[in-house]
């Protein structure tokens, strides 16, 4: 039991951490590796142009930006994608990471309602519910509970205000 506790909690963290607010660098080395994978016809003077603009807008978790997200936006972009066609993309991405982080959160937020004596967790309760929970659990552990855009904090870009 202590094992399946273990990495569950591990499990957690790493989808915590995937969360957090990706650093410009890595941002940038994406894109630079997804323009070098699709830029297609756009020439390397715009190309260069459209990623520099791309690093100073994009806000998106660490987890967007990753060897599995860049194959999958090459295999989906034939040409550099425009700001709306990669932001439309990234959002999945963050989706998914909050679904994901959501999911394990479930089971150890249900254990720790029927351990207080509250009534079970509702099966739809939304990831932003779900959050907001983890956030009280960590603050009644004597956790802090970073704020929007620090690290360690949950959400999506700019700590959970842009849903998809």
């Amino acid at each position: 039991m202590t094992n399946d506790l273990t990495a569950g909690a591990g499990k957690i963290e790493a989808a915590r951490v995937a969360l957090e607010k990706s650093p410009r660098e890595a941002t940038a080395k994406w894109l630079i590796r997804l323009g070098t994978l699709c830029a297609g016809q756009t020439s390397v003077a715009d190309a260069k142009l459209k990623i520099v603009e791309y690093i100073a807008l994009l806000d998106y978790p660490v987890g967007c930006f990753t060897d599995q997200t860049l194959d999958a936006a090459a295999r989906k972009f034939k040409w550099l994608p425009s700001y709306a066609e990669l932001t439309e993309f990234l959002d999945g991405e963050a989706a998914a990471a909050r679904i994901c982080l959501s999911a394990l959160l479930r089971p150890v937020i249900a254990a720790s309602e029927a351990k207080l004596g509250s009534p079970p967790m509702h099966e739809t309760l939304t990831p932003e519910e779900i959050g907001a929970k983890f956030k009280a659990l960590r603050a009644g552990l004597g956790q802090e509970v970073p704020k929007a855009g620090e690290p360690g904090a949950l959400g999506g870009p700019s700590g959970g205000d842009r849903v998809s």
